[in-house]
């Protein structure tokens, strides 16, 4: 038997509130003008974007999922959980939330001060905050800020050269475990995505 949905779901999309490249409003704009009809905002290690999201999905007849994609690591490597449907009033989620976000702001600080050094650049962390419009940009932010400073040819070349592992202006970040970040999500009532 055939099933026919009607339905149109993007259950994993990331604003100007982490390393998106529009605003949370315009970001469910482009999901209405694509024929999604469901959207969740999962957005690295924050929050923020959903107030902004949600009221953009009642103008769009959009049915919004709050989200998140947590930033963890598991036996010595860097993965991303997705959370959805969660209730963002969570005090454990907002307490993860809130020191993976020091976490990243940390981690940019040294970014920055590191591509001074090895870019010969000078303000890089602020002035990747100012183009990102947050004060914990991540790489893909400081890749664009390097392609513009003219100091790389684009995106793959600033990772390549400054920012992947072993590259002079990459940083570990400590991020939460793998099962603490599944916990989090779970006491906010939401589903773990691996």
């Amino acid at each position: 038997m055939a099933i026919s949905c009607n339905h149109t779901i993007d259950l994993h999309s990331h604003s100007t509130a982490s390393d998106g490249i529009l605003s949370p409003a315009a970001l469910v704009s482009r999901a209405a003008d694509y024929g999604v009809t469901c959207l969740a905002l999962t957005d690295h290690d924050t929050l923020a974007g959903l107030p902004e999201a949600h009221e953009a999905a009642r103008q769009h007849d959009i049915s919004l999922v709050n989200g998140i994609e947590l930033s963890v690591r598991h036996e010595n490597r860097e993965y991303h959980v997705l959370g959805l449907w969660l209730d963002t009033g969570c005090g454990q989620l907002q307490e993860r939330v809130a020191a993976q976000q020091e976490a990243r702001v940390n981690r940019a600080r040294e970014i920055g001060r590191r591509l001074d050094r090895a870019a010969t650049l000078a303000n890089s962390y602020e002035r990747t905050c100012e183009l990102a419009g947050t004060d914990a940009p991540g790489r893909p932010l400081f890749a664009r800020f390097l392609e513009e400073a003219g100091r790389v040819r684009n995106h793959r070349h600033a990772f390549n050269r400054y920012l992947k592992q072993g590259q002079s202006a990459f940083v570990a970040t400590p991020w939460c475990a793998l099962e603490e970040a599944i916990a989090d999500i779970h006491a906010a009532g939401g589903t773990a995505v691996l």
